[in-house]
């Protein structure tokens, strides 16, 4: 038994999603949501130390027998209308923290590329992924959180192809 976190990424509001090996969702949470919004270079990096060690201590909590989950994050998309600067931003203190602290690799995996896989679509729509989610009998009630597990199913399909 092993789970898979499922990250999408932002200043915003980071999408965590935990799923297990038959894709039954585990955990859901938003991170940095409730935080100020700022626009300065040190509120930035506040948000991102928050969004960071909350990331952490989830996939921290979700060890089986001592081993880390997998961890899936959502590469930053170029032509996003937040700034590519602070995407990639959080992206990268994300993984430095989990290298830093587990010598954890995450897998970066394109957005497209995981709803492509997962829903068939690789350019689908929040409401096409909410619609899709639901179809699978699935309750997950923010679209952060949706692409987080998006990421999450694409990485354990991977997973199971490779142990097959």
């Amino acid at each position: 038994m092993f789970y898979i976190v499922g990250l999408d990424p932002s200043l915003a509001s980071t999408g965590i999603t935990v799923i297990d090996i038959s894709g039954r969702v585990i955990y859901q949470e938003i991170v940095g949501y409730s935080l100020k919004r700022t626009s300065t270079y040190q509120e930035r990096m506040d948000r991102l130390k928050v969004i960071a060690e909350r990331v952490m201590s989830v996939v921290n909590a979700h060890k089986v027998e001592g081993r880390l989950p997998y961890v899936g994050i959502e590469n930053f998309a170029f032509g996003a209308k937040t700034s590519a600067y602070d995407l990639g931003g959080v992206q990268a203190g994300i993984k430095l923290f989990m290298w830093v602290r587990w010598n954890l690799v995450c897998l970066e995996i394109s957005n497209t590329t995981a709803r492509k896989k997962v829903i068939g679509n690789g350019r689908a729509s929040k409401e096409e992924i909410e619609a899709f989610v639901k179809k699978q009998g699935l309750v997950i009630h923010d679209h952060n959180c949706r692409d987080a597990w998006v990421i999450a199913e694409h990485y354990r399909q991977l997973i199971l192809k490779t142990k097959a």
